[in-house]
Formats: structure tokens, C-alpha cells, sequence
């Protein structure tokens, strides 16, 4: 029970504080996307210490604070300025790893394009807001659903290879409060009334719920992997902050390439104009 309050206390506190920032937008907003992202790969490289060596775990940070620098000057001129820097520096890292190049590339790649994505969503306008609290609403309420739905029903495991307490009522549960969550979302926020609107944000609310819970699985599976029950010990309830955006950031990534396809890559959030 006193975990549950401390999980309760701390999820609230962190919802209000991504909320306001993500609401600031601007340069607030980049520079806590950027720091996230940093959190994100620091603990990604404590996870995979055994398989890196000083000299690439040290390259890494320098390429993601290069690609975070060029993004946070660069990137209204133009998107590709930090794409070039991302795709140059993980060139440049899967050189210099000598063994176990996906493990050490996997998390440059994870943060950098959470950062990117994010940021990219959010954008300067209204309507970047209305898509990131679109997203986050989606992706809070699968994995609030998931873990009510699943402690209190139990049943089969969902993937008990990747993780042995994930269940299928935990997984439906997340699903249908993700739907209803994105869905209330889009009608406050985005006048989304129609019936047609309703069906389309329906199947982008499933399609982003099911990606989420597979970052979940994914996320569960790597800690397996390298033995650990936690990525982190930073926020009391919840443990480390990629336990917390383990499916905000596949989420993230799978709507910018959504919004990338339907609108163009510099202006994802604009798919919400076709919804």
C-alpha cells in the first residue's frame, strides 16, 4: 500500500510537471525533452556497462550532447541539420565498437530519437500542443490501465518470455484506457466531434497503445536481459526514468513517422488537420 501512495504521489507530480513544460513549448520544453533523453542514455549505458568500453561509452555522450546542441539552435532552419549530426555520429559509433555495436549504438539511437521526435511533435503552435497531449494521454492511460487491469484480474501472461508479470487483461485494460483517454483528449482539445474524426482517432489511439505496450515488453525484456529490476532508482514508486517513457518513446517515435508520411517531416503535428 505504501508503495502504491509513493507511486500515486510521484506519478502525479511528474504528470504536472511534464504538463506545464510541454505546455510552455519553446525552449523550456527542448531543453527538458533534451535532459529526459540524456536521463533515458545514461541509464541505457549503466544497464549495458559490461559491454561497453571507456572509449565508446565516452563517445556517445560526446555525440548525443553534439546532436543536442545542433538541435537546439539548429533544427527551426532546418530539420536536416540535426538528422546529418545524428546519422554522423552513430556512423562514427558503430566504427569505434569494436563488439556489441547494437547494444551501444541501441541507446544513442533510442535517445536521440526521443528527444528529436518529441520535439519535433510539440513544435511552436497550438496544434503541436493538442499532439503531444494527445500522445501522453494515450500512452498514461495504457500504462495506468495496464497496471490496475492487470494487478486486480490477473490471468494468462502476455508475454512471459519478455516479462512474467505482464498479463492479457492488463493488456486489453491499458488498450481500452488508452483508446478512451486519447479519444476524450481529442474532443476536448482538438473539437474532434465527428464520426468520422471519432473512428480515426479510435484506430491512432489503438495503433499507439499497442506500439506503447510494446516498448513496455521491450523495456521489461532488456532489464531481464541484464538482470536488473530497475533502470533507475530516480523517481521514488516508479524507479528510473526509462521505466517511465518505455512506451512514451516508441509511441513518440511511431506518430512523428505517422504525421512525418501524412504532413511532412517538419511539421508532424499538422496530421491532426486530416483527422
Amino acid at each position: 500500500m505504501l508503495h502504491l501512495r509513493l507511486r500515486i504521489l510521484t506519478g502525479l507530480f511528474l504528470s504536472a510537471f511534464v504538463l506545464i513544460v510541454t505546455w510552455a513549448g519553446g525552449l523550456p520544453f527542448r531543453i527538458f525533452s533534451i535532459i529526459a533523453g540524456g536521463v533515458v542514455f545514461y541509464e541505457w549505458n549503466k544497464l549495458v556497462l559490461p559491454l561497453q568500453d571507456f572509449l565508446t561509452r565516452v563517445y556517445g555522450w560526446i555525440c548525443y550532447v553534439i546532436v543536442c546542441i545542433i538541435l537546439l539552435f539548429s533544427y527551426s532552419l532546418s530539420i536536416w541539420i540535426p538528422v546529418l549530426a545524428f546519422l554522423t555520429g552513430l556512423l562514427f559509433l558503430i566504427l569505434l565498437s569494436r563488439s556489441h555495436t547494437g547494444w551501444i549504438a541501441g541507446g544513442f539511437i533510442y535517445s536521440c530519437m526521443f528527444v528529436f521526435t518529441l520535439d519535433m511533435l510539440r513544435g511552436n503552435d497550438s496544434l503541436g500542443l493538442s499532439s503531444v497531449c494527445f500522445l501522453y494521454a494515450v500512452v498514461w492511460g495504457t500504462d495506468i490501465g495496464a497496471y490496475f487491469f492487470g494487478g486486480t484480474l490477473g490471468g494468462p501472461k502476455l508475454a512471459p518470455i519478455w516479462s512474467p508479470k505482464k498479463t492479457w487483461s492488463g493488456a486489453l485494460g491499458g488498450a481500452a484506457v488508452g483508446i478512451g483517454a486519447g479519444i476524450c483528449t481529442a474532443m476536448l482539445i482538438m473539437n474532434a466531434s465527428r464520426a468520422t474524426s471519432s473512428i480515426t482517432f479510435f484506430i491512432l489511439a489503438l495503433f499507439l497503445s499497442v506500439i506503447s505496450q510494446i516498448g513496455d515488453l521491450g523495456e521489461s525484456w532488456l532489464k531481464r536481459r541484464f538482470h536488473v529490476k530497475d533502470s533507475g532508482a530516480i523517481l521514488p514508486g516508479h524507479g528510473g526514468v526509462l521505466d517511465r517513457v518505455d512506451g512514451l518513446i516508441p509511441a513518440s517515435i511511431a506518430l512523428y513517422i505517422i504525421g512525418s508520411v501524412v504532413a511532412g517531416p517538419g511539421r508532424p503535428s499538422n496530421l491532426f488537420y486530416f483527422l
